[in-house]
């Protein structure tokens, strides 16, 4: 059964803002040998498009990139790509919350700033989410990423008799590591380190459990690292 997105507030009809609309608008990000193509939300949607995600010499790194706000993706209000093409901004803000039938938390109530940085080897990205209301807000804040190391020519449309190995995503250390062995024997891993450390970290996820006071900025950040075969790792580092 569809839940109503309709509740009442004092007598009145009013059509919940729950989520955000899917749209295919990719932005595009290059430094050296890292490429990324992104949607206007900063995210990495298979849904929308086969072809985004984060690629170091024409592999697929990173396949899927999802940036959730109590479950459901915030709301676009605007997306910039700087000039060289190496940082995206994206501005987001809440949707309508709700809590026992009520809105606990008035859509546009928390401002996100999201910020992606092509760096050294590394995708770096920073989130910035400010509370404009009067009161405290609780938050779950989600990233979730997923990496197929598929190439390029895969995406386009060709077949491959064979592949390398995925291998189980695995936790060291507090970060997450995907990881894939190649039929060249060289094994290719993406490496996901926090700052500060999730609250919950699985193996495709990190939820973040955050409380804003009115006007106090919270930011957290991740390094997406690209391991490749005879070349140096590159170096955890913040944005």
């Amino acid at each position: 059964m569809q839940e109503d997105p309709r509740i009442q507030i004092d007598g009145r009809w009013y059509v919940l803002a729950t989520t955000a609309r899917t749209e295919v608008d990719p932005k595009t990000l290059k430094r050296d040998d890292v490429f990324g193509l992104f949607d206007r939300f900063g995210d990495i949607a298979p849904w929308d498009s086969g072809d985004q995600g984060l690629y170091v010499n024409d592999t697929r790194f990173v396949s899927r990139l999802e940036l959730l706000l109590e479950g459901n993706r915030p709301l676009h209000l605007n997306t910039v790509v700087r000039d060289d093409g190496s940082v995206l901004a994206v501005e987001l803000m809440n949707h309508d919350l709700q809590q026992d039938g009520h809105i606990k938390v008035p859509k546009g109530t928390v401002h996100l700033l999201r910020r992606k940085l092509l760096w050294d080897g590394a995708c770096h990205e920073q989130v910035e989410l400010t509370n404009h209301g009067t009161t405290a807000v609780t938050l779950e804040l989600a990233m979730r990423i997923d990496a197929d190391f598929t190439d390029l020519f895969e995406i386009r449309g060709s077949v491959r008799a064979r592949r390398g190995t995925s291998q189980p995503p695995a936790i060291v250390d507090g970060t997450l590591v995907l990881a894939y062995d190649g039929l060249d024997h060289a094994r290719r891993q993406t490496v996901v380190r926090f700052d500060p450390a999730p609250t919950v970290l699985d193996t495709d996820s990190a939820r973040f459990h955050i409380v804003l006071a009115p006007g106090a900025p919270v930011r957290l950040a991740w390094q997406i690292a690209f391991e490749q075969p005879e070349e140096p790792a590159p170096r955890p580092m913040g944005y």
